[in-house]
């Protein structure tokens, strides 16, 4: 019989052998030891509260981790199975998770998409993953300007441009209270959110880079539409990975919709390479 026991000091080496298979698998995973070895006292109870570990016959068989976004909707931050076992564990039997929505977002292995298919999650959303190893410094338009996001000043400007930038009648407004929530997140680096600006000083673009899934990652780039093609986007880029030189980071990752031919060809441009799909799965 599946059994599922929350996470404690007693169990923790059993936990720390089930990550490092995991790793085995897909190294582009959020990895559990590593945040909580970082966290403080108040913080480690938090995420012990948050990981179950699945156990058959006794035998440490896999994991979930997960945190809440709202009272109805749970974010999963990686999970396990070992292969012979994925078609007995079933989430729902997990009370934390029975009848709420569950979302999760990976670099899709084939492990990992039988764990989801297995317990009824529809893939939303897939984008393609590429990654970029950064071994020098690259050259930069030098009459264009930068300026880090301020925090608790530059929330409703970061909405403006982003809604500008990425506005579709099916898409929801980003509300100044989804950045703060953003801000408090462990992926999130305030050092790595950057502003571009034309020759004014107005801000027409932004990007960041954050740490999810075990990589830095590019999210959120983008030029407002007056000012696209003139070479600021390429620009942009350029900036965070020379930040993100300048702070020792060796690759750099980035998605794109297989669609979007104009940014796929540009991230070409600079030397990124394709290594697969990144996808959203939901559970409702």
């Amino acid at each position: 019989m599946v059994q599922y026991e929350k996470l404690s000091n007693k169990n923790f080496s059993k936990l720390e052998i089930l990550i490092n298979e995991s790793l085995n698998f897909n190294k582009y995973k959020n990895n559990f030891i590593k945040y909580y070895f970082k966290s403080n006292l108040f913080k480690k109870s938090l995420l012990k509260n948050n990981l179950i570990l699945i156990l058959l016959n006794k035998q440490y068989i896999g994991y979930i981790w997960f945190d809440y976004n709202d009272i109805d909707t749970i974010i999963i931050n990686d999970t396990y199975i070992k292969n012979n076992y994925v078609d007995l564990v079933k989430f729902n039997d997990i009370p934390k998770l029975n009848g709420k929505i569950l979302i999760y977002q990976t670099y899709e292995d084939k492990l990992t998409t039988n764990i989801l298919l297995s317990n009824l999650f529809i893939r939303s959303k897939q984008t393609k993953l590429l990654k970029y190893n950064i071994k020098t410094k690259l050259n930069i338009n030098s009459n264009v300007s930068f300026r880090k996001f301020n925090k608790n000043k530059d929330e409703f400007l970061r909405c403006n441009i982003q809604n500008s930038i990425f506005y579709d009648k099916s898409r929801t407004p980003l509300k100044p209270k989804d950045i703060r929530f953003e801000e408090k997140q462990s992926y999130y680096n305030e050092n790595f959110c950057i502003f571009i600006l034309d020759s004014n000083n107005n801000e027409i673009g932004y990007g960041q880079i954050i740490f999810n899934n075990n990589i830095y990652t590019i999210v959120n780039l983008g030029i407002i539409s007056e000012y696209r093609s003139k070479g600021y986007g390429e620009n942009l880029l350029i900036y965070l990975i020379n930040l993100a030189y300048k702070n020792n980071i060796s690759e750099i990752f980035i998605r794109v919709e297989e669609n979007n031919f104009k940014a796929f060809n540009l991230y070409k441009k600079i030397g990124f390479q394709m290594i697969g799909d990144y996808a959203t799965w939901i559970r409702a």
